[in-house]
């Protein structure tokens, strides 16, 4: 039920291809990774978790006092967070795309009602990517999922998990996807959450699921069974 996981390095170059901040050689090294079908979906996992909040229409005009005002709060969190501590090009990519997600948010409170209410919505997962104790994951899929990904915000001070899944089917009645955490100091796997498809989020069922896991793991369960993986692997932390 595991597979080798990507190094920072992998991670650092998916950040920065979704950013569009690769140089040259890291372009090439990514094209390279792209012929992987699980970097394909964690690419495309990641993507999406970035354009749930692309809601700006086309014909809204950003007056200059509020893109000013927007400019300056995305540079004000990358500064805030590379003062607190030397950080590496890693954290600096997914700081910059909390940037994206904080700017994009200004946009929609000057939109129409609609989009103010998506603001409403969406803003607990702008502010848990802009929080320093977050955990962030990206899931492949198995060889029974392999177009299958996913997207993993862990916010330990708040016990509270947020999902957003890519090319996940839906179950049928009566199932649910359950995720699991491989710990070090636990000899099975702890159950730390139900969801369906698309996006989810949820408290988790204990504070040892905030712990930085070995491995994380997603199955497809009866929504009546007890917490005990015995189900479909469909999806793995990578």
């Amino acid at each position: 039920m595991t597979s080798p996981r990507h190094s920072e390095d992998w991670q650092d170059l998916i950040a920065g291809y979704v950013l569009d901040d690769l140089s040259p050689a890291e372009t090439a090294q990514m094209q390279g990774l792209l012929s992987q079908p699980e970097i394909q979906a964690e690419v495309e996992a990641l993507q999406e978790l970035v354009d749930l909040l692309d809601y700006t229409p086309p014909e809204q005009t950003l007056p200059a006092h509020l893109r000013a005002q927007v400019l300056t709060a995305a540079q004000t969190l990358g500064q805030e967070k590379t003062q607190a501590q030397p950080q590496s090009q890693w954290k600096r990519r997914w700081w910059v795309l909390g940037g994206i997600l904080v700017a994009l948010l200004a946009t929609l409170a000057f939109d129409n009602l609609r989009l103010r209410q998506a603001l409403e919505q969406n803003q607990h997962l702008v502010s848990l990517l802009r929080q320093p104790n977050i955990q962030l994951y990206t899931f492949a899929g198995t060889d029974v999922e392999p177009e299958a990904a996913a997207s993993l915000i862990i916010h330990s001070d708040r016990a509270q998990a947020t999902l957003v899944t890519h090319r996940l089917p839906q179950l049928p009645a009566g199932e649910v996807y359950r995720l699991w955490a491989i710990l070090e100091t636990a000899s099975d796997p702890l159950y730390c959450g139900q969801f369906n498809r698309d996006t989810a989020e949820w408290n988790l069922p204990t504070a040892a699921c905030s712990q930085v896991p070995s491995q994380l793991l997603i199955t497809a369960e009866d929504a009546d069974a007890p917490p005990v993986p015995a189900g479909t692997l469909v999806l793995q932390s990578s």
